[in-house]
């Protein structure tokens, strides 16, 4: 019999006299997170996501209704109104009428919205009276000698204003014609 195979004979003998280890307090009780744990990050996660959704629907792109050019122009005039007649003003004003003419009144397919343009098509146009067309074009050519001269102009005071009388104007003319029971202007 070898050295190493008595400790190894012994065991049984052992095992019958060491009782079984037990412990000396009842166990611990389960902490919070072994309890709740897995619900609590759910729940986490569940808020989280919904926290997102609600972020995403609040920041959609909503659609607005449609304005028209009309109310655009007035808009953009009655911010300029009261601002210093200068050629920068001019440009605005310019900007505000071109794009009001050019979807409003002689807007066409293919045509451009330049002052140049929509002036030749103005001078064409057969359903507008002289006067106000008159109007249109030389409140049009002030505006574009205003904003492109970098000579000495003598200043014109409300601009922008005498752009809202003409805008007003021929909505005025629009609606006259448009519908059957106004008397003609």
């Amino acid at each position: 019999m070898s050295v190493f195979a008595a400790p190894f004979c012994c065991l049984p003998i052992l095992a019958e006299v060491i009782p079984d280890l037990q412990p000396v307090e009842d166990l611990l009780p389960p902490t919070f997170w072994e309890r709740h744990g897995e619900v609590v990050l759910l729940a986490c996660l569940l808020v989280g996501l919904l926290l997102m959704l609600a972020l995403r629907w609040r920041r959609r792109a909503r659609s607005s209704p449609p304005r028209s050019p009309a109310s655009v122009a007035r808009e953009t005039l009655w911010r300029l109104e009261g601002a210093p007649d200068n050629s920068y003003l001019a440009g605005l004003v310019l900007q505000a009428l071109r794009q009001y003419l050019g979807a409003s009144l002689v807007a066409r397919p293919g045509t451009g919205r330049t002052a140049d343009e929509i002036i030749i098509q103005l001078q064409s146009e057969k359903s507008i009276g002289p006067e106000l067309k008159g109007e249109i074009v030389g409140l049009l050519e002030h505006c574009q000698q205003r904003h492109f001269y970098s000579g000495r102009l003598t200043l014109e005071a409300g601009l922008a204003m005498r752009a809202l009388i003409v805008v007003e104007k021929l909505e005025a003319f629009k609606l006259s014609t448009t519908s059957p029971s106004a008397p003609p202007p």
